[in-house]
């Protein structure tokens, strides 16, 4: 009787002690397949809905925090994550084993931030007409219905929805290094802009001068459009600030010949532009700013202005021999600092090279 009650006794204790390694197996699976971060009470708590797991697919955004600035959403960064979740579905959409998804789920993180800086990130993004803008446009372009997922219990249920072969982690301070990422679901967006959104894409100008407010504003936005125009050149002047994000995203898919705009956030829209159109972006004289080119295809025709000097951008403006010229400041923090604050006076004269460059060589290719 004594040896029968040892026997159980120490079959209880495995047990239990089984169950700690299982649980402990299961809490190690799930911290990686959500990724490492110091936040993590933003698991526990809020409404959750009840997914499927074959349904779902999940994209973790990791350092989050860059999609909060001073003015609100940043749009920009927004774009580099968009372009990393619209690669990832143009193969998934198509694939076979596919044909179950249902939704995608998007989900903050963020190593540095806090607990509060991340809630005020997901709730700015939440309220944003711009995240739900581009998120209905992407419903249209897959099929799939996408949401936001906030913190609560809705992350909890990671747990049971969303395993490593379904979820991909995306990082919002990192934008695309290639064109890689385009393929036909972001060459299908005039389309889906005409026909679903009611997008009219017949235009009446050829150059799209898409100035900005506040900060890197152009100052000489009619000089550029008197000098375009005295070359046979139409031209619209427009800020994103009179236009609703739909609206921006209708420019992008316009058949210009050209748009020519100050760096910033503005230019995440440029994912949805459409191709061939080329761009000029320009840069304040205290430093070349830079890295939406692979927004738009390797193929499209990307400019670079900068102070007197003007040149074409194949790959990155940067790895052109023109785009430094002052060795004092040229690539420095502080001067990229100084740059972001300052206004910019167009060269005419550089506006003048980067027409006859490219015009020139659309009629030699006509």
């Amino acid at each position: 009787m004594v040896c029968i009650f040892h026997a159980l006794t120490v079959l209880l204790f495995l047990s239990v002690i089984s169950g700690i390694d299982v649980f402990r197996t299961s809490l190690n699976n799930f911290s990686k397949s959500i990724g490492q971060t110091s936040s993590w009470h933003v698991l526990l708590n809020g409404t959750a809905p009840h997914f499927v797991p074959a349904t779902t697919s999940c994209f973790v955004v990791e350092n989050s925090r860059y999609l909060l600035n001073s003015n609100g959403f940043q749009i920009g960064h927004w774009g580099s994550v968009l372009t990393k979740i619209l690669g990832s579905l143009d193969k998934s959409v198509s694939s076979s084993s596919h044909v179950l998804l249902q939704r995608v789920c998007v989900l903050f993180t963020d190593s540095v931030a806090s607990g509060k800086r991340l809630r005020s990130v997901e709730e700015t993004a939440a309220l944003s007409e711009y995240m739900i803008s581009t998120f209905g446009v992407l419903k249209v372009l897959t099929g799939l219905d996408f949401e936001l997922v906030r913190s609560g219990p809705e992350k909890n249920s990671l747990t049971t929805t969303c395993y490593e072969d379904n979820t991909l982690f995306v990082d919002a301070g990192s934008f695309p290094t290639d064109d890689r990422w385009i393929g036909r679901l972001a060459s299908s967006v005039p389309k889906v802009m005409s026909e679903h959104f009611k997008c009219n894409q017949s235009t009446t100008d050829d150059i799209l001068i898409y100035n900005r407010q506040g900060s890197r504003r152009i100052v000489n936005e009619r000089d550029i459009s008197r000098v375009l125009q005295g070359k046979g050149l139409t031209t619209k002047i427009i800020t994103p600030n009179e236009l609703s994000p739909l609206e921006q995203i209708c420019e992008m898919t316009k058949k210009r010949k050209m748009i020519i705009t100050p760096h910033g956030g503005h230019q995440g829209t440029f994912l949805f532009k459409r191709e061939g159109v080329a761009v000029v972006v320009v840069s304040p004289n205290s430093a070349l700013l830079e890295c939406y080119r692979f927004f738009a295809k390797r193929s499209d025709p990307w400019y670079s202005i900068r102070a007197e000097r003007a040149w074409s951008c194949p790959d990155l403006c940067s790895s052109n021999q023109h785009a430094f010229f002052d060795p004092s400041c040229d690539d420095g923090s502080k001067c990229k600092r100084l740059a972001r604050r300052e206004d910019i006076d167009v060269s005419l004269a550089a506006v003048e090279r980067i027409a006859a460059m490219h015009f020139g060589s659309e009629r030699r290719r006509s």
